[in-house]
């Protein structure tokens, strides 16, 4: 009798279990499959301080394939004011390079839309053809790009060659930007060795002449200047060292003249030009009137 009971009971919940589950696949809305919603990969954002001109591009896809997509867009919306922009992207139109190949891009004039430099809340969409959305949201920093500027060279006016061993120029610039240490590129410094006595390359041995150059200011892949710290100002200072070569290896001698320049992120130059050094070597075959005399160098002052 207790057997009897015992199967009864398990009949009776299997029933209930499977009336249970028709009651919810009849009544229940069936909620989208995670896997058939589109997706966002990747976004990017440049701002083009020079035509004020802020670009996206998104990537986005859709498990059914791109074809699938519907449309994307950007809603813009400032913590300022609160006011929004709505910036819709495209996919092989309006400025869109490539056609269905799920990269999404845009671009948006800060001027024409009258857009501030603050913070944006930005929100991501993309729609597809069955009524699926997705979306992403971030904060970004509408930042305005101020063009960096040399403040100040430190170079000493004259250097003196070694007879045997290298001499060290130091050189260090100070530089300002408002957007910051991070917005500078580069700062590099250019020679103009025109009004030089250089070797002459054509010959074997040591023969200094003037005027073996006629290219202005010239400069090299690595004469760049290195970060060296920010001064109580928040000047930012960049130095380098530079080892001139003694008159035993046949140093040049005479006027060089430098000019320096720095870039930023926007590709935004200024340059600080026609800085004069004198470059005086005892036993160069040049007297340099003002810089040597007969006590100090008798072999080119007798």
């Amino acid at each position: 009798m207790d057997m009897f009971n015992r199967k009864k009971n398990v009949i009776i919940m299997g029933i209930t279990i499977i009336l249970s589950s028709l009651w919810w696949s009849c009544d229940t809305p069936i909620l989208p499959v995670m896997e058939s919603i589109p997706e966002i990969n990747n976004v990017f954002m440049d701002f083009d301080a020079s035509s004020g001109e802020l670009f996206f591009q998104v990537e986005a896809g859709d498990p059914q394939g791109i074809e699938n997509i519907d449309s994307l867009w950007i809603i813009m919306q400032s913590l300022t004011d609160n006011s929004e922009v709505l910036i819709e992207l495209n996919d092989g139109t309006d400025g869109d390079l490539i056609q269905n190949n799920g990269i999404f891009s845009g671009i948006l004039s800060i001027i024409s839309n009258d857009l501030e430099f603050t913070d944006y809340l930005i929100t991501i969409y993309v729609l597809d053809v069955e009524g699926n959305l997705a979306e992403d949201a971030f904060y970004y920093e509408l930042e305005e790009s101020f063009s960096p500027t040399i403040i100040e060279v430190s170079i000493p006016e004259t250097i003196t060659l070694n007879t045997v061993e290298e001499v060290d120029l130091e050189i260090t610039v100070l530089v300002e930007d408002e957007n910051g240490l991070d917005d500078i590129k580069w700062v590099r410094y250019y020679i103009d060795t025109d009004a030089m006595f250089l070797d002459n390359p054509s010959t074997n041995e040591c023969d200094r002449d003037w005027g073996m150059t006629n290219s202005g200011y010239v400069s090299d892949p690595s004469w760049y200047m290195n970060y060296k710290g920010t001064n109580s100002s928040g000047q930012f200072e960049f130095q380098t060292i530079i080892p001139m070569r003694p008159i035993s290896e046949c140093g040049g001698t005479g006027d060089a003249f430098f000019k320096f320049a720095v870039k930023d992120m926007d590709n935004q130059i200024h340059e600080y030009s026609d800085i004069w050094l004198g470059i005086i070597g005892c036993g160069d075959g040049l007297c340099s009137y003002g810089f040597e005399t007969a006590d100090s160098c008798s072999e080119d002052c007798p």
